[in-house]
């Protein structure tokens, strides 16, 4: 048999991928492709809207007011950035209604309209239920 050209190359290495937020009981996480629509950036500032229910990310800098440490370029063990505040986590909670020690809540980020920062729209947010690892109940 030859190779001809029938046959068409399948790219199995980089895949792109959709960005994502996830926000469970662990923090809020974003995927790679999410820290990558805010430039990887190291420090963020977080802005709540509680009236539409809507979350918007900047990046910034370090010395910047109010920054929360974001994107951490050299930890090898967790690349995927994530802001792990219980207060802000209860606050969520509660302003959507959600179960967050039970279930797993996806958002898919937008660009704000300058392009400078995302934003996360809670109200579309998908919710799913907890995977359990290990042993299960």
């Amino acid at each position: 048999m030859k190779l001809t050209d029938d046959f068409k190359l399948i790219s199995l290495n980089s895949q792109a991928r959709e960005p994502i937020v996830t926000i469970s009981k662990y923090g809020v996480n974003f995927s790679k492709a999410a820290a990558e629509c805010l430039k990887f950036s190291e420090y963020a500032l977080v802005y709540l809207n509680d009236r539409s229910k809507m979350i918007a990310i900047t990046p910034a800098s370090k010395t910047s007011n109010e920054a929360v440490a974001f994107y951490k370029p050299k930890n090898k063990t967790a690349k995927n950035p994530s802001i792990q505040s219980s207060r802000f986590l209860s606050i969520l909670s509660k302003l959507c209604q959600w179960d967050i020690e039970n279930k797993t809540y996806y958002v898919k980020p937008e660009y704000l309209e300058d392009g400078k920062g995302i934003y996360l729209d809670l109200n579309k947010a998908e919710e799913k239920e907890r995977r359990i690892f290990g042993r299960g109940e």
